[in-house]
């Protein structure tokens, strides 16, 4: 399971709950509240907040759908020019919110092992995730936190910058840059609870952001904490993100049998949402994809398209969170129908599965190159092997270069996903003789692997091998010789490895 997909889980799901999430739309005066006196808190369980102090600011209210039995957010929009950004300089929108989190975790953590814990997220190997997609479509640019005691209680104010896509409808192309300004603090009486206030703003990139730190400020330091219990009971949309949330933690740890518990009974809890929920259709996708990590394909399939069958009525998915997981679903069930094409009785069977295949691939690649495309290049490669099983060997030329060059762009020309690619193109070539192209192929391809291999593997022994063998096919059997004299020697010295 790719880490990213459970990061972007994680957003979904704060997302369905009404948490934090905030709608990239331009916002009419019929969905806005006014601020009749900013001097008045705004109280929720557990704490109270002072409304932005700015000019133009609106309570957003949380529809009934969002909400849960007790009023656990509280979300304010700058209400700025009403007419859609037709342009990239007119694009911009300003956020606060407050939510309230159950974090399960009865015991206050140390101020250190808070901030540690918060951090965990944005770093990797000691170090800032800084270039990193942390969504389906946040690319992490910026990252700061520190400990912060002048509230109270434990609490960590930070500092965020991603480039997202996708943020403004008019504009689905441009690139945007979020500033978040947040405080996060363990409620000093209730510890399982998180309360997180932060303060949002987007625009385009390129473009100088308001000078809003004076405002933001007054807002995050204006919380103040009450002792009545933030959430007084588990209604069913928490219910639900507890159980989505263990799941994941599951299938991060590859403990199968744990995860699909979990998402059975996450599966029961989105039942609350309707039968036509995207929280039904998210869940449903990931239990089918622990079964098929379980050996089960057939299970699998069942719920994949169950869940496929939800996200077709999902107005073609405009939220890109729901249609990066309807990319998914596309791609999954895809390789699940093609794994069976291979073992299909009669062959007509094969054919027809192969081209469902085919056309779940192609919906997935339009979907993702929409909405979610860090995950191009898997498709790519999905529709790489279709076209190659099936010798359609023009096809899988044509994926197989746009899946390298992907992955080049993405992670370097020396990534094992570009050798990988290159390995699969280089037999694409041999398979139609065409020797000139497959060379430098090869040539990339070895030395790749003896970066990341060593001199003496295998692989790189069978690949000067099937080079090798089209050569002779070719007639050129001096040059054959050379590349099988290299592979043996290659053979030779794995062989004495103890």
């Amino acid at each position: 399971m790719d880490p990213r997909r459970i990061a972007m889980l994680i957003t979904f799901c704060l997302a369905v709950m009404g948490c934090i999430s905030v709608p990239g739309f331009a916002l009419v005066g019929q969905d806005l509240q006014p601020i009749s006196d900013r001097s008045r808190r705004i109280e929720i369980q557990g704490m109270s907040v002072l409304p932005p102090q700015g000019e133009d600011w609106f309570l957003f209210p949380v529809s009934p759908q969002e909400g849960i039995p007790e009023n656990t957010l509280i979300r304010f929009v700058k209400r700025l020019p009403d007419a859609p950004p037709w342009r990239s300089e007119d694009a911009r929108q300003v956020f606060a919110a407050v939510s309230v989190l159950n974090s399960g975790k009865v015991k206050s953590p140390t101020p250190v092992e808070f901030l540690e814990d918060f951090k965990g997220e944005f770093f990797k190997d000691g170090k800032i995730r800084t270039g990193e997609m942390i969504t389906s479509r946040q690319r992490l640019t910026g990252f700061d936190a520190a400990l912060d005691d002048s509230l109270g209680a434990i609490c960590v104010r930070y500092s965020r910058l991603t480039e997202v896509t996708g943020q403004f409808r008019e504009l689905p192309d441009l690139v945007a840059i979020s500033s978040t300004r947040g405080l996060i603090c363990s409620h000093p009486h209730w510890p399982q609870f998180l309360i997180d206030v932060t303060y949002q703003q987007v625009y385009a990139k390129g473009q100088a952001p308001l000078s809003l730190d004076a405002e933001s400020d007054i807002f995050l330091k204006s919380i103040l904490f009450t002792s009545v219990q933030p959430v007084s009971a588990m209604g069913p949309k928490e219910l639900y993100s507890s159980h989505m949330q263990a799941g994941v933690l599951a299938l991060k740890g590859k403990r199968w049998s744990e995860a699909e518990v979990s998402f059975q009974a996450a599966l029961k809890a989105a039942e609350y949402f309707g039968p036509k929920n995207p929280a039904m259709a998210m869940t449903l996708y990931y239990l089918g994809s622990t079964q098929e990590q379980q050996g089960r394909p057939a299970d699998a399939e069942l719920l994949l398209r169950r869940a496929l069958d939800i996200f077709e009525t999902q107005s073609g998915a405009a939220d890109l969170e729901v249609a990066s997981v309807f990319g998914q679903t596309l791609n999954d069930l895809a390789v699940i129908y093609a794994r069976r094409a291979s073992t299909a009785t009669p062959p007509s069977s094969d054919q027809a599965l192969l081209k469902e295949a085919e056309r779940l691939l192609q919906r997935a690649l339009a979907i993702r190159e929409k909405s979610d495309p860090s995950q191009v290049g898997r498709t790519l490669s999905n529709l790489t092997q279709l076209y190659f099983d099936s010798g359609r060997w023009s096809e899988a030329t044509v994926t197989a270069q746009r899946a390298v060059l992907f992955y080049e762009r993405q992670r370097g020309p020396e990534d094992q996903g570009v050798v990988f690619e290159l390995d699969r193109l280089a037999d694409i070539y041999l398979q139609q003789g065409r020797l000139a192209e497959a060379e430098p192929v090869v040539k990339r391809v070895v030395s790749g692997m003896e970066k990341t291999l060593g001199p003496n593997h295998p692989a790189i022994a069978r690949r000067l091998e099937s080079y090798a063998a089209g050569l002779r096919r070719a007639g050129r059997d001096a040059e054959a010789k050379a590349y099988e004299t290299r592979a043996q020697a290659i053979r030779r010295s794995a062989s004495k490895r103890p």
